[in-house]
This record gives structure tokens, C-alpha cells and sequence, in this order.
């Protein structure tokens, strides 16, 4: 069943059918059904925060049973110890051990998505701090790190610009990937992640941005969520990840990335600090041979290195990437001339003399 609330919220946002459906992954019969929910009731975005989830159950009933469900309660609070003190122990094998136990004949188990909902809400109103456990090969975080490197011009001797840092890592071993490139555009973000997913040699299942606009974006200027970009979109859809960008006001949703970049500011800048640098390809390479140090150099406190154990755990349960890098591609609209010709990049390049007038 579709998340009314959710579409509701951007409905009221003033987001398009195309924006729900794509962020939602709902049908647009569903965002009519909602729409027409918000005209009947006259939904106004203060009351819309101070509806109780039986008001949407009331309104958005899926049919198939109209008796109210009694849900077997699961001990949040024996829980939430175990998520804090048992290091492996992960959301989804509390959610197993609950539906293992005996249930009433009269009560129902909750589903997954409702039993993590109430321990999450178990967690914030007795501000309690979630151990994040990562599994391997899952996730890859990336980020601009904020410092930036000169880069002088040889000539004059003056600074041509400061190159950007881009940095991945996998939180599971600690794998790290650090990259310049000559500003924060759309195209660098894109060619930074294929270099990323080159040096792993193998795909996540999922990649962590942070809210950089190169990655996400909101449809509207206060609206409470952001979309991922179309073109960063494509990417994902060319490897065959999923993006989930990390919280806006969640810092611990980023914090594998961020030591990651406080890794790469005293390990890698801190070694530079007294070099200068003419281009990008001599900092790149020097990054690369302090990025050779720290995974597979530095011994961690298991006795094992980065790079070990991504190899060892992480690696066997990725996915193999594809033959051929994900490449950008502009599309551009050309009219085409009278001597069926069309004129791109200074090259000509000729087209069925059918179309001398038309728009390709």
C-alpha cells in the first residue's frame, strides 16, 4: 500500500505528479486519490501536522479488511539495549527473533517497515543514540571534502585554482578512495564516482551522498525532502545502484564520510603541505601514492588493513562492474540545413534529405 502520508506532504508542497511518482514510486492514481482527499477535507499544511495515523487509515483503507488489526507489542526498550550493546546485531534480525516468538491468537506481528517505525520512535522520544552497524558491500559514501588544494600556474606562479577533494568510502572496511578535480560541477561529480567504482573494481548496492547539489536538489524552496538529480540519476541507473542521500539535520547519517575526510586532510594534505602543485594529474598522483599507505599500509587495530578486508569481505559479495564506464552524454536539438546537413562541434554530419527543415 502506497504511503499516503508522505504523498500528501509533497502534494502540499506543491510537487508535480512526475516528482511524486519518481520519488515516492507510486502510481499517479494513487496521487489522484490523495488530491482528492486534501480537496474533500480542505487539508491545509498546519492541519495536515497535526493528523493522527488513523485519520489516513480511515481515508485510505486498501479494502481488503476493515476489522482493526490488535498488533503483538514488541519490547522496544529490550530491544534498543540490544541495538546499543551487541555489535552485529542489526534491525532486521530483531525483526526475525519478534516474529520467532509465540503470538496471540487474536494479535498479528508487525511488519518490518511499521516494527523499525516504532523502534525508531522508541529511540528519539528517550534520545537514544543508534550504533549504526554497516554490511559489508552495501554502501559507498561520498562527499566533497571542504578544504580545497592550490593549484599554481607554472608560469606566473600564481594560483591558477583550487582543486576540489572527492572522497568514498566503504564504512564496512574502511576502504577509501581520494581524488582532485578542478571544481565541484556536475561532470567532475559524475567522473569522480566512475573513478571510485574503477579503483573498488566492484559495485555497492548503495551510494550515500551528502546534500550537495551536484547530487540532490529540492523541487521547491522549503520543501521538507530532496530529489535526486537527473543526470546523477542516470548514473545510478547505468550501474544499476541506488542513491540514497543522507539526512538533512542528521549528521550521524554522514559519518563514516566524514572521518573519511578527516583522514584524508592529516594523511594525505598534511604530507603536501610544503609541495606545490602545477596540475591536477601531479596531485592525483601524489594523492594516490599516500591513498596506497593507507590501505594497504596502515594496520588497523584487528591486524588486518583496509584493503584486506574489503578483499576478503566485502569484495566476494559485490556485484562485478559492468565492461564498459558510464560515460556523460549531451543531447543537443539541430535544425537541419538545406543541403541536409546539421552543423555540431564544427564537424557536419548529413541526415536523410526527408528531414531538410526539421528539428533532430
Amino acid at each position: 500500500m502506497a504511503n499516503f502520508k508522505q504523498i500528501i506532504a509533497m502534494c502540499l508542497d506543491g510537487a508535480s505528479y512526475a516528482q511524486i511518482t519518481h520519488a515516492l514510486g507510486c502510481s499517479r492514481r494513487e496521487v489522484s486519490r490523495a488530491k482528492k482527499v486534501i480537496a474533500d477535507e480542505a487539508l491545509t499544511p498546519e492541519r495536515f501536522r497535526q493528523l493522527s495515523p488513523g485519520w489516513f487509515d480511515d481515508r485510505f483503507s486498501d479494502g481488503r479488511s476493515k476489522r482493526t488489526m490488535s498488533y503483538d507489542q514488541p519490547d522496544f526498550q529490550a530491544l534498543a539495549r540490544k541495538l546499543q550493546s551487541k555489535k552485529h546485531v542489526t534491525r532486521h534480525k530483531l525483526w526475525m527473533d519478534y516474529l520467532s516468538q509465540p503470538c496471540p491468537t487474536d494479535k498479528t506481528k508487525y511488519q518490518y517497515s511499521q516494527f523499525c517505525s516504532g523502534l525508531n520512535e522508541f529511540l528519539r522520544a528517550h534520545d537514544l543514540v543508534e550504533v549504526v552497524i554497516h554490511e559489508p558491500g552495501q554502501e559507498l559514501y561520498v562527499d566533497w571534502a571542504g578544504d580545497k588544494v592550490p593549484v599554481v600556474d607554472q608560469a606566473s606562479g600564481d594560483t591558477a585554482f583550487k582543486a576540489s577533494l572527492f572522497v568514498a568510502v566503504c564504512p564496512y572496511s574502511g576502504l577509501m578512495y581520494v581524488t582532485a578535480a578542478a571544481n565541484e560541477k556536475m561532470p567532475a561529480w559524475i567522473a569522480c564516482h566512475v573513478k571510485a567504482l574503477n579503483y573498488l573494481g566492484k559495485l555497492p548496492a548503495v551510494i550515500v551522498p551528502d546534500n550537495a547539489s551536484t547530487a540532490t536538489y529540492r523541487p521547491r524552496k522549503h520543501s521538507g525532502y530532496r530529489m535526486v538529480t537527473d543526470r546523477y540519476a542516470a548514473f545510478a541507473d547505468y550501474y544499476g545502484v541506488t542513491i540514497v542521500p543522507t539526512r538533512p539535520g542528521r549528521p550521524r547519517d554522514k559519518a563514516a564520510v566524514e572521518r573519511a575526510v578527516k583522514i584524508a586532510y592529516t594523511k594525505i594534505l598534511g604530507y603536501f603541505s610544503d609541495e606545490v602543485f602545477y596540475n591536477l594529474d601531479e596531485l592525483n598522483e601524489a594523492i594516490a601514492d599516500r591513498l596506497a599507505d593507507i590501505n594497504s599500509a596502515m594496520t588497523r587495530a584487528d591486524g588486518t588493513t583496509r584493503r584486506m578486508r574489503f578483499e576478503q569481505e566485502e569484495a566476494p559479495v559485490m556485484r562485478d562492474l559492468p565492461p564498459i564506464p558510464f560515460t556523460e552524454v549531451s543531447y543537443k536539438r539541430l535544425k537541419v540545413d538545406r543541403n541536409w546537413h546539421i552543423t555540431c562541434d564544427y564537424q557536419y554530419y548529413s541526415v536523410p534529405f526527408q528531414l531538410v527543415g526539421e528539428a533532430v
